[in-house]
């Protein structure tokens, strides 16, 4: 057939249609190819794919750890809101900071488990919201290296450093992820951080 022939000593079509690259010198052989089956990936081939993958995940760890300290963060604000309105109508209706979750007008899904008559505890997946004389303490209950928030309402009178009322985002000092978690209230405020004294916080 016409399409079986040599183009310049470079190429041929075989019987199958393939284009086959035959060399002009068959005795030169290129650097880095191999012959048979005994060609594979020398040892530090396979050393700097290694030191590759790990340059790449610790530039990338960290930033998807932030992106998730940051999102369920978010999701505790979005709850803490919705009790933090409710909880005002509360007290702009009877002048007392609410007791307990039965008497707020909105209750977040979730499971509500009650202690005592002034300490309720609302759980979600990751944060537990306690309501403690005048405030909504809320901590992450799945490990370190989250932030903890705080709502201090103007019946409060606990907390002196933390003298206005509002949202804090809040973490101990002693905890060994205290920087991550530091950046992550930045992330929510440009307020400066006020030292309380176990810990730091920031108003939001």
């Amino acid at each position: 057939m016409e399409k079986e022939k040599y183009y310049k000593g470079h190429s041929e079509f075989n019987s199958e249609s393939h284009l086959v690259f035959a060399p002009l010198y068959p005795g030169l052989q290129i650097s880095g190819m191999t012959n048979g089956a005994g060609g594979g990936f020398t040892l530090i081939e396979l050393l700097v794919v290694v030191l590759i993958i790990g340059i790449l995940a610790a530039v990338a760890l960290p930033q998807y750890q932030k992106a998730v300290a940051k999102a369920r963060a978010t999701e505790a604000l979005t709850v803490l809101s919705a009790i933090k309105t409710a909880g005002e109508e509360y007290i702009m209706a009877t002048g007392e900071f609410p007791p307990s979750y039965d008497v707020l007008s909105v209750i977040p899904s979730g499971s509500l488990t009650k202690y005592v008559v002034d300490n309720d505890e609302f759980l979600t997946k990751y944060y537990s919201y306690i309501l403690i004389s005048g405030r909504l303490d809320v901590g992450c209950i799945q490990g370190e290296g989250f932030p903890s928030f705080l709502w201090k309402s103007s019946l409060d009178t606990g907390l002196p450093k933390l003298s206005q009322a509002g949202v804090y985002c809040y973490y101990i000092k002693n905890d060994p992820k205290a920087s991550f978690i530091d950046q992550i209230c930045r992330s929510f405020t440009t307020n400066s951080k006020i030292d309380y004294g176990i810990g730091y916080a920031y108003l939001l």
